[in-house]
């Protein structure tokens, strides 16, 4: 994945929790850690009355990874 130049470090992590959670889509475990330096980016996930786009998805992959019994 390709970010662009003036992204910020909250978009950067953010991109990068998404791409894990889509990793951990395609293996057959169940339990995962991930480990990040962003508390901005936790903190924002954490929140499910979330507005902005990214945190939305990365909620919406944490859910589907709970609905196939995955532990992240």
């Amino acid at each position: 994945m390709k970010l662009q130049k003036k992204c910020s470090i909250f978009a950067t992590e953010a991109n990068a929790l998404k791409t894990a959670f889509k990793l951990i889509e395609n293996y057959p475990y169940q339990n995962y850690n991930i480990f990040s330096g962003s508390l901005g980016t936790i903190n924002i996930i954490q929140n499910t009355f979330q507005t902005n786009n990214i945190a939305i998805s990365i909620i919406n992959q944490v859910k589907k990874l709970k609905n196939q019994y995955k532990n992240v």
